[in-house]
Order: structure tokens, then sequence, then C-alpha cells
């Protein structure tokens, strides 16, 4: 073997030598710090209590919607998933009360649904309904009847989801809403009679008898079952003596038909 051959193994041995060793990945359930490179430890639940309870007293506190925001922007990540959907669902009621509208609100707290549940995220499908355009504006209503079925529909199916859910009350406020406006419009049944007239309107009696036959089973269509076979006593009038029974007693028909 001659010098210079012996001198080109010798160099290669070194450079391979002192290559610098693959990175290590990170610890299994910890997050690194994409500045710094350190790995930092999860919250524990003491700690996402903590957490929690600084979110709640801004809330207490009245803050403003920026600081809530930005709180919110901070620390939803540091979660876990049922901590996440509190915070989630507390800025919701947060901004109703402050009268921000369906709209605002979806398009504020859906911006976190990653870290949601599937069940806050079925919900929010539901919230995505109303913001696009909601039902009523407490004198009119905004949508058919057939959409108010079909978006009652839904809210019964995400109540058979998550029948012990956190969500379960507000589903079951949209569901009754909708169900009380597809039978008595904004509390005046009238809407659906045929002009100058208490005869209900064929092309509504026909979406009923419709959701009846197709959605045959469902809490919806039960009560609508109920209600068509109060129609025929009174032959179709939404001032007879039966129709006016059931609607007083509407809010109870829903809740016994919708367990």
């Amino acid at each position: 073997m001659n010098i210079k051959t012996l001198f080109y193994i010798v160099v290669m041995a070194l450079l391979v030598g002192c290559s610098k060793p693959q990175d290590k990945p990170a610890y299994p359930g910890k997050v690194v710090d994409e500045h710094s490179g350190e790995v930092e430890e999860p919250l524990t639940l003491k700690e996402q209590s903590v957490l929690l309870k600084e979110f709640y007293d801004l809330l207490i506190e009245n803050a403003d919607e920026d600081t809530i925001v930005k709180f919110v922007d901070e620390h939803i990540g540091s979660l876990d998933t049922e901590n996440a959907d509190d915070m989630i669902l507390e800025m919701e009621d947060y901004l109703l009360k402050k009268s921000f509208g369906f709209e605002h609100t979806y398009d504020t707290a859906s911006k976190y649904i990653d870290h949601a549940s599937d069940e806050v995220k079925s919900y929010f499908e539901l919230l995505k309904a109303e913001s696009q355009n909601v039902y009523t504006d407490g004198d009119n209503l905004n949508i058919g009847v057939e959409e108010l079925l079909n978006r009652a529909l839904n809210a019964e199916k995400h109540l058979k989801d998550y029948p012990t859910g956190k969500t379960n009350k507000k589903a079951y406020e949209m569901y009754e809403n909708y169900i009380y406006g597809a039978i008595l419009g904004s509390g005046n049944q009238y809407i659906y009679a045929n002009e100058s007239s208490s005869i209900i309107k064929d092309e509504v009696l026909k979406v009923y008898n419709e959701i009846i036959d197709k959605d045959n089973g469902t809490y919806t269509a039960k009560i609508l079952t109920q209600y068509v076979d109060e129609l025929s006593k009174d032959n179709g009038d939404l001032n007879g003596q039966n129709t006016l029974y059931f609607y007083e007693n509407i809010h109870e028909i829903i809740h016994l038909n919708s367990k």
C-alpha cells in the first residue's frame, strides 16, 4: 500500500468518526419549545385546575373580549380535552351573554374547536347553522318549516349521541325551540294557515307527513304524528279545540317524547 492510499483511508476514518449524531426524538407525551429546544412537561391536572380558575375569575370580573380571547389563545393548548371543552363552552356562554350574537360567537369560539371533544365539535355544528342564519329574530321566523325540522333532527341526533354530555341542556333548548317554531312559529300558529283562514296550509301539512314517513321512529316524527292526529280531529283547523289543547301542552309533549 503506497503512502497516498494510506493517507486517504486515515482521512475518511476521521471524517466518519466526527460526524454529528442524529438528534434523539423528544420524550413521548412531552412538548418541545421550538424556540429554545427545551422539553416541557405537560400540565398536571392540578395545574390545569389553577389555569381554569384564572379563566373563570376573568369571566366573573367581566373582563373584555380581547382579554378573554388572549387568555384562551395562550393557554388552551395546555389543557386536556375535557378541560378544553369547559373553556370553549364557557367562552361561548360569555360571548352570548355579552349579546354578540350567534355569528360572532361561533366565529370566535370555533377557532379552538381542534382542542375539543367529538361532543363539542358536534354541538358546534348545530351552532354553525344558527350562526349562518338564526332561526328567529324574536318576532318572526327567518327560516321555513322544513329547515326548522331538519335542524330539529340534527339536534335530536346530537342528544341521542351524547345523552349525558356537557352540551345536553344547550342542545335540548335548541331542539325544543325548533319543534316549537315548526308548529307555532314565533308564537302565532296562523303563519301556517291559509290566508284569511285558520285552516293549515296543505304544503305545511305535507312537510309534516314527509318527516313522519322519512324519519319514522325519531322524537320529531312522534311529536309530529301526535300533532297531525289532533289536527285531523279538528279538520285541519288551527283554532280547533284539540289543536289548541296540544299548543297549551306543547313543552310537556316535547319533553315526554324526547326521552
